[in-house]
Order: C-alpha cells, then structure tokens, then sequence
C-alpha cells in the first residue's frame, strides 16, 4: 500500500499485477517503457505520457510531466507512515518531530523536561519493553512542549510520548 500526494490530493494506493486500486476502486493499467525517463501509461482507458525529469530517492519525491505538464509527486509506503505516526520518521532535516512509542511497554524514566531544549540523539526517556530497557532518542533539534506520560505509566504501540514546539 502506498499513499501518494500529487500536487494537494492525496490517494491511497494498492497495485496486484496490472490492476491498481485508487481509494479502492479498481483500476487496470499497462506501462511501457519508452526511452531513457519515458514511459506511456494506459490507465481507465485513457492514455498518458509520463517523463520523470527529476527523483529524489532519500525524499520519495519526483517531478513528473504528465502530458507536459508539470506534476509533483511524493510516496510513502506503509511503512513510511507507521514509522511517522510513531515519531520515528527518518527525515533528513534536523528538526525534531513528535516522539511516539516504539513498542507497548512501561515508562522507566523521564530524562527531559517541558521547555528543555534537545539536540538529535539527546535521551529523552527509558522504556522497558520484553525486559529490556529502551533509550528513546530526540529524533532531532527542539524544544519540549509537552510530555504526555509519567515514570511508571504503560504505553501503548504508537502513543505519543513527547510533543515538540
């Protein structure tokens, strides 16, 4: 399953051989590859030249002309948006995002503080789960806003723990 935006639309998307679901409705396609960046796609019955001018791998971007207009596209896979709602995103920029929990488990330590501010990698708090104890990191530069759980509490998969400004 993907979740691709294009341009402010956002669509979810599953593809099985030549058929695609978009926003669960099933559509049949066919791709040919033409040359270098070039590809025809019939798609619903309606024909389209596709161009990739630019990819950006580490982002899941592209700049696609469609027809030779202009279209910007971003894909995240599933795992690409479990991974943010747990605030676990790898983004490549330095600025921290919300924190969720990894993993259901029991809250050891509180490291940080409401206003603190943290650089990436700072240790925030100690959760234990299956008997371990879990180091959760600033997933980048920030300031606290607010700390949603207690030493002692129990979390659940993908609750948030910490929020930034």
């Amino acid at each position: 399953m993907y979740t691709i935006k294009v341009g402010e639309k956002s669509f979810d998307i599953q593809v099985k051989g030549n058929v695609v679901k978009v926003d669960g409705k099933v559509l049949e396609f066919n791709i040919v590859h033409l040359e270098n960046n070039r590809h025809h796609l019939l798609l619903a019955n309606k024909s389209y030249t596709l161009e990739v001018v630019k990819y950006d791998t580490q982002e899941k971007k592209a700049q696609i002309k469609v027809n030779n207009l202009d279209v910007e596209v971003s894909v995240k896979t599933a795992m690409d948006l479990l991974l943010t709602e747990m605030g676990l995103n790898n983004s490549h920029n330095n600025i921290a995002r919300d924190v969720g929990a990894p993993m259901p488990g029991l809250i050891l330590d509180v490291v940080v503080s409401e206003g603190d501010e943290v650089k990436k990698g700072d240790k925030l708090l100690v959760l234990e789960a299956m008997k371990m104890e879990n180091i959760i990191k600033s997933p980048g530069d920030g300031k606290i806003k607010s700390i949603s759980v207690s030493k002692g509490q129990s979390v659940d998969s993908g609750q948030k723990l910490i929020l930034f400004e």
